[in-house]
């Protein structure tokens, strides 16, 4: 994405890694922030693994909710 090109040329450019991050509004506050609590503590790659499984599993409840919704909405605009 465009927000990655940007982060990656932010630290080329010499900003750190959270820096780069923070600039970027498309990434959640628990991804920021979990970059930089990563980055402080020399645990970066732990840090974003949470964060992977935390947006895997908001992800999956949201895909399930839908998925629950869709026959619904289906059946009702058959029958109205």
């Amino acid at each position: 994405t465009l927000a990655c090109h940007r982060i990656i040329s932010e630290v080329k450019s010499g900003k750190s890694l959270p820096q780069a991050f923070q600039m970027e509004s498309i990434f959640s506050d628990d991804i920021r922030n979990s970059v930089a609590m990563g980055d402080q503590s020399g645990n970066l790659p732990t840090f974003l693994g949470r964060s992977a499984d935390l947006l895997k599993a908001q992800i999956n409840s949201s895909v399930e909710k839908v998925s629950r919704a869709v026959p619904v909405m289906i059946y009702w605009s058959v029958v109205i």
